[in-house]
């Protein structure tokens, strides 16, 4: 399980989606290069582009999701496809990316519980 660090305050869980990645920038700076593989960024915040393929938590419509995000380097493929996300000053920023598909209210609850979090009370988990 991945998770980010620092959540703002209430930082409960008010969407899951399962999707795919498209794109992601940084604003650092206005850093001219991309990052090689061993270089790192402190943690700063990104804008990341995801393809909803399904809405397991929360309300959503579309098929694309533009996020913030706080991250030391681009996120890899590799990491998962269960996306959670939390609310804050009306946006979602991505709070964790999970490598098993989550799908059940339970799985996403211990997920959040990993970093400390919760479920928000009035999210309600859709079967897939």
């Amino acid at each position: 399980m991945f998770f980010q660090d620092a959540p703002p305050p209430e930082p409960c869980i008010s969407l899951a989606i399962h999707g795919r990645l498209l794109e992601q920038d940084y604003d650092f700076f206005n850093l001219s290069r991309k990052l090689g593989p061993d270089e790192i960024l402190i943690r700063w915040k990104w804008r990341v582009s995801l393809r909803v393929d399904a809405v397991v938590l929360g309300a959503l419509e579309g098929d694309r999701l533009e996020a913030d995000s706080v991250q030391h380097q681009e996120y890899r493929e590799d990491y998962g496809r269960t996306f959670l996300f939390i609310q804050h000053d009306g946006e979602y920023r991505l709070r964790g990316i999970s490598p098993r598909v989550l799908s059940s209210r339970g799985d996403l609850a211990r997920a959040a519980a990993d970093w400390g979090g919760q479920l928000c009370n009035d999210t309600e988990a859709r079967t897939s």
